[in-house]
């Protein structure tokens, strides 16, 4: 008998395109298809798939309470217990424009990846697109997005 678990269940965003990016939990999902452990990628938390565990990746800075909860249907959960990856939460080492620290930084945003995902999802409500052709025109500073 394998010591491998039968199935895995992958939850990702539900519309995030999970097979084109260039995650490396994809790529491990290969490799273990490859030895015939059963993988299942959940797109979403509208439908549970059994499983012998569950990996929370939905490609967010703050998981949805939601997400957090439909995982608790798992038996064993990897990443279930990391709700927010943003910036301030897991780093203390930051340095704002009072500071006095002078030499070089490498400048990240809060949220993961530049906040991409979110933009994303902020780009589907009518508010967004509203307001998005003022924000081109203020200030970073006041908007706290950079341009690309």
């Amino acid at each position: 008998m394998s010591s491998y678990p039968t199935k895995i269940a992958v939850l990702v965003y539900a519309k995030d395109n999970f097979e084109s990016r260039h995650f490396l939990l994809r790529f491990l999902v290969e490799a273990w298809r490859n030895v015939g452990i059963g993988i299942r990628v959940l797109r979403g938390i509208e439908h549970f798939e059994p499983a012998d565990g569950l990996i929370l990746h939905p490609n967010l800075t703050i998981v949805p309470d939601d997400y957090l909860a439909f995982c608790k249907q798992y038996p064993l959960i990897i990443n279930g217990g990391v709700r927010d990856i943003s910036k301030r939460m897991i780093s203390s080492s930051l340095v704002g424009q009072k500071d006095s620290y002078v030499g070089p930084v490498i400048v990240k945003t809060n949220f993961n990846f530049g906040g991409k995902s979110e933009r994303k999802m902020a780009r589907r409500s009518p508010l967004y697109r509203a307001l998005s052709s003022l924000t081109g025109c203020l200030p970073w500073s006041w908007t706290g997005q950079l341009r690309s």
